[in-house]
């Protein structure tokens, strides 16, 4: 069983469980209630207030590895459209929190960074959220990456966060890694997400490394953020 099915059926068997318990699956929180009320908290804090200044326009947002909605339910509220994609098949039950949010602007496709399902140059703001640590190899990361880079307008902007090789010096890709679901499985140096970016048609505005994903609790799903422009 390949990376992307080990995760579909981890979350096809959360949601069985439950509704709580698939929404709860995707981060660690404790409710449903808790989930909305941190998604909002991270939309605007890791995302929305990184590339707020750069934005020519607020009318389409994409998130690559939506989960449950957490942060694609907030991005919805600043956005004209926002869109969704991620490899699982429980888009009715993330768009039926949604309706009980009063959120109707939004649209989830099923996707898997070879071909994310939306036009080219289109969309304003791209962001994923600590997704792209748990891929398994490089070549789906620069996948994503590329995909990010098509369906961005001229001058859109790409927030993404990458798992993070503390050392420059170590070598610039840790991949294949057998961790557990929700784990980290891809890890990259700074220097070499930067590349990725700028060799896919990313111009690198900024990097920061958050402070909520860097504690020496959680030392290991250590994240990198480049902010970056389509030119």
């Amino acid at each position: 069983m390949d990376e992307k099915e080990r995760f579909r059926e981890a979350i096809s068997l959360a949601r069985k469980q439950s509704e709580e318990t698939f929404f709860c699956f995707f981060d660690h929180d404790k409710s449903i209630e808790s989930m909305i009320s941190s998604g909002k908290e991270i939309f605007d804090i890791y995302i929305h207030s990184l590339a707020s200044p750069y934005l020519k326009e607020k009318k389409v947002v994409l998130e690559i590895g939506y989960g449950g909605g957490k942060l694609i339910q907030e991005a919805s509220r600043h956005f004209d459209k926002a869109y969704g994609v991620d490899i699982h098949d429980e888009e009715k039950t993330v768009y039926e929190m949604l309706e009980r949010e009063g959120i109707s602007n939004v649209l989830l496709q099923k996707g898997e960074g070879m071909d994310i399902p939306f036009e080219s140059d289109s969309v304003d703001l791209v962001y994923s959220f600590i997704v792209f640590k748990h891929l398994k190899w490089s070549k789906i990361l620069e996948s994503y990456v590329s995909e990010t880079s098509r369906v961005l307008k001229k001058g859109g902007i790409a927030v993404l966060y990458f798992g993070r090789i503390v050392n420059e010096n170590e070598s610039g890709v840790k991949e294949g890694i057998n961790s557990l679901v929700n784990y980290t499985n891809l890890r990259v140096t700074e220097s070499y997400a930067k590349n990725m970016c700028r060799d896919n048609g990313l111009e690198i505005i900024d990097t920061s490394v958050p402070d909520r994903y860097n504690s020496a609790v959680r030392a290991k799903s250590r994240q990198l953020c480049v902010l970056a422009i389509k030119l």
